[in-house]
């Protein structure tokens, strides 16, 4: 699997500055028939095809009727982002990263963080995986 070819001085800086928080809470992806209150999840994507959730194994249950397909366990990743907007090729290190270890993970961008969700059998691994590319992390906040 190539990995990227080289990280600039920018993004390393970017990376160095960027702590990540794990969650403790554990999270399915869900696609569902309807959301019609997406207050307590996680996110909640309307698309022309279909709804998907992201939210707690508490949350779920509030979906129960609605779910048509679901995808679970996994942990939350919270990037702290140091420039949201200004370092080409973050999610592309944490996803080369990542796949250079034969992990698949979702990738969820805000305006000013990025989230990775990562299945629970592959945390270990994926935590040390960030590590070694630079990122450091700190305590969880609850969600």
């Amino acid at each position: 699997m190539p990995l990227m070819n080289e990280i600039s001085p920018a993004l390393r800086k970017t990376i160095n500055s960027s702590p990540f928080v794990l969650h403790p809470q554990r999270y399915t992806v869900l696609q569902v028939q309807e959301c019609s209150n997406p207050q307590p999840h996680f996110l909640v994507t309307h698309e022309a095809e279909e709804v998907t959730v992201i939210t707690t194994e508490k949350q779920r249950a509030l979906l129960q009727s609605d779910i048509l397909q679901e995808q679970a366990w996994f942990q939350l990743i919270e990037f702290k982002m140091s420039t949201p907007f200004e370092t080409p090729g973050f999610l592309a290190a944490i996803a080369s990263q990542l796949a250079s270890r034969h992990l698949n993970i979702l990738l969820v961008s805000t305006f000013s963080k990025d989230w990775l969700l990562l299945k629970e059998e592959d945390l270990k691994e994926g935590l040390l995986a960030l590590e070694e590319l630079g990122f450091q992390a700190v305590s969880s906040e609850p969600l």
